[in-house]
């Protein structure tokens, strides 16, 4: 369930983008390019904050993968544990920058399957 959050937790900002040119493109009845639509947040000043989102969320996904990778190899020992409950706080860091700047609905429910598999991944 980790790995699976971390690749949705990697994609949802690639997807969050499509989405945002899809839709800019269907509001100025054109296709609008990668570069037009960066030149568009750079006039607004939103370039930066987007941009920097896309790395902290796609960064969130690849070390919510590391933990499950830990998690599976640690099997019931302290280093598991540890992992658990970091992929804890990772899917729900990457859940709420999902939601805050880029990634939807879509991080949300990667951040979320990531937190909920280091819960279970928690060794009783």
């Amino acid at each position: 369930m980790v790995y699976l959050g971390s690749i949705i937790l990697i994609l949802a900002p690639i997807i969050s983008l499509w989405f945002l040119q899809v839709l800019v493109s269907s509001e100025v009845d054109r296709q609008v390019s990668w570069g037009e639509l960066y030149d568009a947040l750079v006039e607004i000043g939103m370039a930066g904050v987007i941009c920097s989102g896309v790395l902290v969320v796609m960064s969130l996904g690849f070390v919510g993968f590391i933990l499950g990778y830990q998690m599976r190899r640690g099997s019931v020992s302290k280093l598991s544990n540890q992992a658990a409950i970091a992929a804890i706080v990772v899917g729900a860091l990457g859940a709420f920058m999902a939601i805050l700047i880029v990634g939807g609905v879509i991080g949300l429910a990667g951040g979320i399957l990531v937190a909920v598999g280091g819960g279970i991944g928690l060794a009783p």
